[in-house]
């Protein structure tokens, strides 16, 4: 067996095919270490009432604080727990958080222009807490008792809502600050004076549901709540209850599984929010009928909006922005990890490559054709006959039966389409993940126009090859018999 030769243009497509392979792995990698890292995964959100500050926790225990109007940093406290429960005052001046001091969970309020905890609080250790959005209180809830306790008053006692057996799982003030309602796991939704702690109506919603997000409405007449039942608890829902008429609506559902992380209604009560598997959806507050806009990009990990204040907050896989509650549209991006890597100039460079390997391949192993003396590719390296492809099944049909013909022209064409549907997947897959990177389509949406684009490309070079050797095959004279 001869030697390979070396060759400088073998060398360099050598090199080429690694600084691709390269080109690929390194972004991938340092995009999966972005992913993997808790210090880039958004495990809180929330905004004070009136809009203007907006905060994050993240998996390294850093709580992060913006100006929601200029969109700048305002301060990065440490939180010493990993809790994923954080809540600000209304006017942004507090944020509570978990603390480390004792024993039990702990909760305290850290003021956000020095960063030091300014109070700390008992609680459950499933404790939650929400700010009014007029006053100067907030309810913290734990287990079956509700505190609702003053953030400037420390010797006020604290006004005490007792469930009962149930246990508090959400909990959320009305737009007055008049009333709060707690979402228990046994008596449904229940209704509570916030000065006094004496329950407004036994039960508003109790049809064997357990409610983990509430949400009023600006207007106070809605209660938006996020639930399951308990018979089926992987069916999740989104219901919104007229607390005039006590009528509910469920909102319309996408896939058979869902998993709701968040509902929010928008400032001006145009929009309500839902965060429905890891994908942010708004609905018509009045029609409740879904409406479409500009998604964030990659998985939203949650979402928070003020009782006042032109925008709202989404937390996604790519950053932290602010939306417009009118037009929907990203004014700020107040935190965003690295860009996701580009591939398009990868994909030309493969493109570029597997037509260079092509072009190589046809000049090195070209033959020229014994007795129509056209230039061919043979099929293998080691062939031995020095006819055509297209000169030896003519000498075969000469042998074969017109019915055999047929046949043989048959499973010719099948293997033909065979190969071009293969191909066709093939070169693909990279064009799929450059229109991916490029215009946000999802990865089966993006293969699927891919795979199109490049069968509409094999059958125009096809056309077109198709002539060429027609027109050449015309202009050259056999050399054999006739």
């Amino acid at each position: 067996m001869a030697a390979r030769r070396f060759t400088l243009a073998g060398l360099m497509l050598t090199v080429w095919a690694v600084a691709l392979a390269l080109g690929y792995a390194v972004p991938m990698w340092r995009a999966i270490e972005h992913d993997v890292d808790p210090a880039n995964r958004v495990e809180a959100l929330t905004m004070s009432a009136d809009g203007a500050t907006v905060a994050a926790r993240f998996g390294d225990g850093k709580l992060r604080l913006w100006n929601a109007i200029s969109g700048r940093l305002l301060n990065t406290i440490a939180v010493p727990f990993q809790s994923s429960r954080i809540a600000l005052a209304r006017d942004g001046r507090l944020v509570a958080a978990e603390s480390d001091v004792g024993v039990a969970a702990n909760v305290a309020l850290w003021d956000v222009a020095t960063g030091k905890v300014v109070r700390e609080f008992a609680a459950a250790p499933e404790w939650l807490i929400e700010f009014s959005p007029t006053e100067d209180r907030f309810a913290l809830a734990g287990g079956s008792t509700v505190f609702i306790h003053s953030t400037t008053d420390e010797d006020a006692a604290p006004v005490c809502v007792q469930l009962g057996a149930s246990r508090a799982t959400a909990i959320a003030f009305s737009p007055d600050g008049q009333t709060l309602a707690v979402g228990t796991d046994q008596s449904g939704v229940r209704l509570f004076d916030s000065t006094t702690g004496a329950g407004r109506q036994r039960s508003i919603s109790d049809d064997g549901s357990v409610a983990h997000a509430l949400a009023f409405s600006p207007d106070g007449q809605r209660l938006a709540m996020s639930e399951w039942p308990r018979s089926t608890p992987f069916s999740h829902r989104v219901r919104m209850l007229n607390l005039r008429s006590a009528k509910t609506q469920t909102l319309p559902r996408g896939d058979d599984f869902m998993w709701y992380e968040g509902t929010a209604y928008l400032p001006g009560g145009r929009f309500l929010a839902v965060v429905q598997n890891n994908e942010l959806r708004l609905f018509d507050a009045s029609s409740h009928q879904p409406v479409g806009f500009d998604q964030a990009d990659g998985m939203v990990q949650g979402i928070a909006a003020g009782r006042r204040g032109p925008l709202f907050a989404v937390a996604g896989h790519s950053g932290i922005e602010l939306r417009d509650c009118q037009t929907l549209n990203v004014k700020h991006v107040l935190w965003s990890g690295p860009p996701p890597p580009n591939f398009v100039f990868l994909g030309v460079g493969y493109l570029l490559w597997i037509v260079a390997i092509g072009w190589r391949a046809a000049r090195r192993y070209a033959r020229t054709c014994q007795t129509c003396g056209r230039r061919y590719q043979p099929l293998r390296r080691n062939e031995v006959s020095t006819d055509c492809p297209d000169c030896r099944e003519r000498a075969l049909y000469d042998t074969l039966t017109a019915e055999q013909i047929r046949l043989a022209e048959r499973r010719k064409t099948r293997h033909g389409l065979l190969r071009l549907v293969g191909f066709c997947c093939l070169s693909a897959l990279p064009l799929g993940i450059v229109l991916r990177e490029t215009i946000g389509l999802r990865f089966w949406l993006a293969y699927v126009i891919a795979a199109l684009a490049a069968l509409v490309a094999f059958v125009a070079c096809g056309i077109a090859y198709l002539c060429i050797a027609r027109r050449t095959s015309s202009r050259v004279a056999p050399r054999g018999n006739s």
